[in-house]
């Protein structure tokens, strides 16, 4: 599951709706989620996964026309890697997502970087913090550092997803795209996390529990499954009374899960 719920860092995000979050047997990872270019999960997050024996991550996220900002992380990458590493051993939590929705100044050699980023900053976690640690890559680039979202795992993000524990897609898949990462996962095909947004941005599906279809779709296909902004429920749906009525939006957001399927499917 990835939060991404109103921006995080606030009452809603991270009292109300851990509050009434009722997900947690359907999830193997929790991703916190935010726009600012390092979002770390609030202690009470990392404490409520870890009590669930879950592994938590924050992101890493560059966006919108910042090559500069892209090149300076590449640059010094064994410094870039050590504060990430040393944010995740200080603050408790178990590694990344990496975002970058950036163009990679240099092209194709300049993506023989990243993917040595992603490299370095899965084993040094691993030795740092333990192997529960995981670095994810987001489906944003392609082979020549454009972004270029495909989708699916392919042939221009497969060493991403070669040089890390997983692959997140982007949401515009249909049944081509989850064949496709099936073929090229070979035994690592519960490594494609397949992204379903509950907002339902730009996608075949509707929101909320209308992506319930979505996410029996990748559980179909063997893979597994990334859902996106689940806060829709405190958000947009019925959780929304969460201020003045715990018990209700508890209830709801566990009938948006119900609905969703996803212990059926996944457990």
């Amino acid at each position: 599951a990835c939060h991404d719920c109103r921006g995080g860092y606030n009452p809603l995000a991270d009292d109300e709706y851990l509050n009434c979050f009722r997900g947690w047997e359907a999830v193997d990872v929790f991703v916190y989620f935010g726009h600012r270019r390092v979002s770390m999960p609030p202690r009470v997050w990392v404490e409520a996964c870890h009590a669930r024996s879950l592994p938590c991550l924050g992101t890493l996220i560059v966006e919108g026309d910042a090559p500069s900002e892209v090149g300076a992380l590449l640059g010094d990458m064994d410094a870039s890697v050590e504060k990430l590493c040393a944010l995740c051993d200080h603050f408790g939590f178990d590694g990344w997502l990496v975002n970058l929705e950036a163009a990679v100044p240099g092209g194709a050699a300049g993506m023989g970087a990243v993917h040595e980023l992603l490299e370095l900053l899965t084993v040094c976690l691993k030795q740092r913090v333990g192997e529960q640690a995981l670095v994810l890559a987001y489906d944003s680039l392609d082979r020549t550092g454009r972004v270029r979202y495909q989708n699916s795992l392919a042939p221009d993000n497969k060493a991403a997803f070669d040089a890390c524990d997983g692959l997140f897609t982007n949401y515009w898949w249909g049944a081509k795209q989850l064949a496709q990462s099936v073929a090229l996962a070979g035994a690592r095909r519960c490594d494609v996390y397949v992204g379903v947004d509950c907002f339902a941005r730009n996608t075949p599906y509707a929101a909320g529990p209308a992506c319930a279809p979505a996410c029996a779709a990748a559980r179909a296909a063997g893979l597994s499954l990334a859902l996106f902004a689940p806060g829709w429920s405190i958000e947009c749906g019925g959780a929304q009374c969460a201020s003045e009525d715990a018990d209700a939006a508890a209830a709801a957001d566990r009938r948006f899960w119900e609905t969703l399927g996803l212990k059926r499917l996944y457990r």
